[in-house]
């Protein structure tokens, strides 16, 4: 789906359940900071373009948080009802319902139902100096205060999304057999008197699935809060966050671990093994550094486990570079 040039395909839209129902009606929105996990689902940290106070944010936030505001927001509706997006080497070989074949080992379909409307800002310069100013800031709260254990170049900074109310994906992992196919059922495919009597859900869509395959289909009618909300995240876009290895470097030894016997000791890893019972807090950034500069290249990243593929990333990656200190 990368190749599509949609943005960062997610293999699961559907907003985390564990996040206040403030943010579950909206789903991903500009000015979200998190990362993409293994899974293929947005891991949600805080959000810039809310106020400290405001429900979608937890309760604590990066130590030199600022309420992001003055940016440009353009929406669309991207995709209309019943639009399918492929991945090469996926073939539609018939409809009602609608039937696919892979001829490669590797595949994908995304069905929406019901659409999809793009949410894009035009300012990314701002978003992207204001992320390079905080970027440090960021990756400290995100391992340290968060404890993500998140490894350099995971961090990202949303600045625009492809969102709908409902969707369908499905992934290949083999060539299709002869004869062998996978199918996309919707309620109006199926006989009357199978929907007959009852308001068909979101999920009454489905995939009939064909060896080879997997499939997902939301979101979840087990989630009442959000039945009817547009806060289903299919694509996000925005930048990528890596810090140059020597900030990189400072940041992780600088990372002080307390033991539960009292003793404090400094890690030269966030990710190694450490006590069993420990807790940490947010130190303060190095007052050292008083200017920073910074170089855009491209990145590469993967889609998720399921799929497997290394391509690169049509965004930019945000590398800060000290400058002297200046009298």
């Amino acid at each position: 789906m990368l190749h599509q040039k949609l943005g960062y395909p997610l293999y699961m839209p559907e907003p985390d359940r564990n996040l206040p129902i403030a943010y579950r009606m909206n789903g991903i929105s500009i000015g979200d900071v998190g990362r993409i996990t293994p899974d293929g689902a947005f891991d949600f940290l805080f959000n810039i373009c809310s106020p400290a106070d405001d429900p979608m944010n937890p309760s604590v936030l990066p130590e030199k948080f600022e309420f992001f505001t003055g940016f440009d927001v353009s929406t669309q509706e991207l995709f209309g009802p019943e639009t399918d997006i492929l991945s090469q080497n996926v073939t539609c070989i018939g409809h009602f319902p609608a039937t696919y074949q892979c001829t490669s080992s590797k595949g994908a379909i995304l069905e929406l139902p019901d659409g999809a409307v793009l949410t894009d800002t035009q300012s990314k310069a701002c978003f992207r100096n204001y992320a390079a100013r905080h970027a440090e800031d960021w990756y400290r709260y995100m391992n340290v205060c968060r404890g993500r254990d998140a490894p350099n170049g995971s961090l990202y900074l949303v600045t625009g999304c492809i969102k709908s109310t409902s969707w369908a994906i499905a992934t290949f992992d083999r060539p299709s057999c002869p004869g062998d196919y996978l199918q996309f059922v919707t309620p109006c495919d199926l006989p009357p008197q199978q929907i007959n009597g009852y308001m068909p859900s979101r999920r009454s869509h489905h995939w009939k699935r064909a060896s080879g395959t997997i499939g997902r289909a939301g979101p979840s009618s087990t989630d009442l809060a959000v039945v009817g909300a547009q806060n289903q995240c299919t694509f996000l876009r925005g930048f990528k966050i890596t810090l140059q290895s020597d900030v990189w470097n400072r940041l992780v030894t600088s990372v002080s671990v307390t033991a539960a016997n009292g003793v404090s000791n400094t890690d030269s890893s966030l990710f190694g093994p450490g006590p069993t019972n420990y807790h940490s807090s947010c130190p303060s950034s190095d007052s050292s550094v008083s200017s920073t500069r910074y170089s855009y290249t491209n990145g590469t990243s993967w889609l998720s486990s399921v799929v497997g593929s290394t391509v690169p990333l049509d965004q930019l990656v945000i590398v800060p570079l000290l400058l002297p200190k200046v009298e």
